[in-house]
């Protein structure tokens, strides 16, 4: 079917390419972009599930849309103990 509706404008010359701003709208509008990126930005580790109950929204949500504003997100690592013989 799709196919067919492009086959059909490039017949009457019109434009292949897709309107933009079509398909499903987004749920997280920029007001909501922004508040995660103020949670997100500077603080290595924050879980994106906690962000995701924070939000409302599921995990890959969130996850993609750390994606869409280049926010690099880090795993929280855990350092090792230092021995009493590393501190002198």
């Amino acid at each position: 079917s799709t196919v067919y509706n492009i086959v059909i404008r490039c017949e009457f010359g019109l434009s292949v390419e897709g309107r933009p701003g079509a398909g499903r709208p987004t749920y997280f509008d920029r007001k909501n972009l922004k508040r995660m990126q103020h949670a997100a930005a500077n603080s290595v580790g924050v879980s994106q599930r906690k962000l995701a109950t924070k939000f409302g929204v599921a995990q890959i949500t969130i996850h993609y849309n750390l994606q869409k504003i280049c926010l690099k997100y880090y795993k929280r690592q855990n350092a090792p103990k230092c021995t009493e013989k590393q501190l002198r």
